[in-house]
């Protein structure tokens, strides 16, 4: 059985750091972003400090949680 992505960037940032069980930090690391661009993706879409995560920066975390071991990920495109 698939299970499809959280469609909502701050959901899937934190659905991947869950499932890939890492940090802020170990994620920034792992996709060559900065803690800060974590932060800011992570902050409610209201506020000043929000930014949208780049569609290369939604991908290239789905296919990290896809290619985790045990892990049934559905690939179909989550951005809203």
């Amino acid at each position: 059985m698939k299970a499809d992505f959280p469609h909502k960037q701050q959901d899937f940032l934190r659905y991947a750091m869950k499932m890939l069980t890492m940090t802020r930090k170990q994620l920034a690391n792992r996709i060559s972003a900065t803690e800060r661009s974590i932060d800011n993706w992570l902050q409610p879409s209201g506020s000043k400090e929000f930014r949208p995560m780049p569609d290369m920066a939604w991908r290239f975390i789905r296919e990290i949680v896809d290619q985790q071991p045990g892990q049934t990920i559905s690939t179909t495109d989550v951005q809203s």
